[in-house]
């Protein structure tokens, strides 16, 4: 009997270790990527762009692919990491009482832009006008927002400038 006890209890040791271990593996890549993108900050100030799409509405949610290759084409997208695209759709008809979690979610990917030492944002936006003056008060403090408008007649994206009227190159 003690036997069986004894190597039960070895085998449930190991099973419990390998969580362990994976965790710790996960930490220590988290921690190593945080560094590289510190670093990265540091040496080059400024030059960190991120994509930001947000997408409201069941018609606006495809979006992600035209902008990726449209950034693609870009001087500052031609060398942006796939990670630093994010994107926060709501695929329904959006409601009032939809605003609070949509902006959750907004917040999360904010955070996310932020850990990743972004020093620009590229915002691309399809939805209410409403929800855009509740992204971009959500937005209008913290790095520079470069707000863009997809103009169908040329098929193309224009930079309408900041988000920050008062950091916009015209307001000087």
């Amino acid at each position: 009997m003690w036997d069986v006890l004894d190597k039960f209890s070895i085998i449930t040791g190991i099973i419990g270790f390998i969580p362990i271990v994976v965790s710790l593996c996960l930490l220590l890549r988290q921690e190593r990527r945080q560094r590289f993108y510190l670093r990265q900050v540091r040496a080059n100030p400024g030059s960190r762009p991120a994509v930001l799409i947000v997408a409201v509405g069941p018609v606006k949610s495809e979006i992600r692919t035209q902008v990726e290759n449209w950034v693609r084409q870009q001087e500052w997208g031609r060398e942006l990491p796939a990670d630093s695209i994010f994107e926060c759709t709501w695929d329904r008809q959006m409601e009032p009482d939809d605003v609070v979690p949509l902006l959750e979610r907004l917040r999360h990917q904010r955070v996310a832009i932020i850990r990743q030492g972004a020093t620009a944002i590229h915002l691309f936006y399809a939805g209410p006008v409403a929800v855009a003056a509740m992204i971009g008060a959500e937005l209008s403090n913290g790095c520079p927002v470069h707000v863009y408008h997809y103009n169908s007649g040329e098929g193309r994206y224009v930079n309408w400038g900041l988000l920050d009227w008062a950091d916009s190159p015209a307001a000087i």
